[in-house]
């Protein structure tokens, strides 16, 4: 969500130097975020998670779908898997594990704007777990207080996967659609938030099924710096049919016959009408029947 920010103006005679306000044992005031924040400990770090998951799924244009598994007896785990983009290395690092920092302050969409609600988890164990998927990727996380108690963040596992991210319907004729202020625009940000199209070199090892799409030039909001301009984020496509015949090229447009399906010109005599067909002398230049110019000539 949005959150409005007050500007404070400063007007001084007095020439002075000042000095900013810093935190010095940032240890403490993790701890503080970690712990004092939340009264309800238990209801408040299931809302945390649960909002996040139907941010993500909002995120892509949906807004519910997303698994909620509740602690048991038997299986005492709180797990929420949201179908949403999916987080990538760079966002895990820069946002997910930074106090303050967030993706969803720009737009009232979404519910989480501070940049404490990933973390909440904490305030009730020493440690939690991770997963995403994005780009054919699996990656786990371990999340951990540490010695420092400041908290850490490691790479438990990457492994390749065809499990997407996100729930769309891509059959034949659907439109898949999202806002346009949900797409990441910067074109270093080479996996990032939007809905992606490829051409078949690129897509073709990912998943077991392809479709192909219809995009308006309007639509595209970015092509990343690298891959070779083999991909883009789009905020709106067209799927138009599922792949059957796996092409080793892209496809523009409509695919031309072959020399063999080129379709034979009828023929006609030197001097044959095209309009009434009727035959002139060969050297006429109009038809003596309807006086039409258009006579074949070999």
């Amino acid at each position: 969500m949005k959150l409005h920010q007050h500007k404070n103006t400063v007007e001084t005679n007095v020439q002075a130097v000042s000095t900013s306000f810093k935190i010095g044992n940032a240890s403490k005031i993790i701890g503080f975020l970690r712990d004092k924040v939340y009264t309800n400990k238990v209801h408040s770090v299931a809302r945390e998670i649960i909002s996040n998951g139907r941010d993500a799924m909002r995120e892509v244009g949906k807004g519910n779908g997303f698994e909620i598994t509740v602690p048991t007896a038997l299986n005492p785990v709180f797990e929420v898997r949201d179908f949403g983009p999916g987080i990538s290395p760079d966002r895990m690092e820069d946002i997910f594990i930074a106090y303050g920092s967030s993706t969803k302050e720009n737009s009232n969409e979404f519910t989480g704007g501070l940049g404490i609600g990933s973390k909440s988890p904490f305030s009730l164990v020493d440690s939690f777990s991770v997963v995403t998927f994005i780009d054919g990727v699996k990656r786990a996380y371990a999340c951990e207080i540490g010695s420092s108690n400041e908290g850490q963040l490691t790479l438990i596992s990457t492994t390749a996967t065809k499990e997407a991210t996100g729930k769309w319907d891509n059959s034949p004729g659907a439109v898949c659609e999202i806002n346009r202020e949900l797409v990441d625009d910067n074109p270093t940000n080479t996996c990032s938030t939007g809905l992606h199209v490829a051409c078949f070199g690129y897509a073709k090892d990912f998943g077991e099924k392809l479709v192909e799409v219809k995009v308006n030039p309007a639509d595209v909001v970015c092509v990343p710096i690298d891959y070779n301009n083999t991909k883009m984020r789009v905020c709106r496509f067209e799927v138009l049919s599922e792949c059957t015949d796996m092409r080793d090229e892209p496809l523009y447009g409509h695919p031309k016959p072959a020399d063999d399906e080129q379709e034979e010109e009828e023929y006609r005599e030197d001097g044959q009408c095209g309009e009434c067909e009727s035959d002139n002398d060969s050297s006429a230049n109009y038809c003596s029947n309807c006086g039409s110019d258009d006579l074949h000539s070999n």
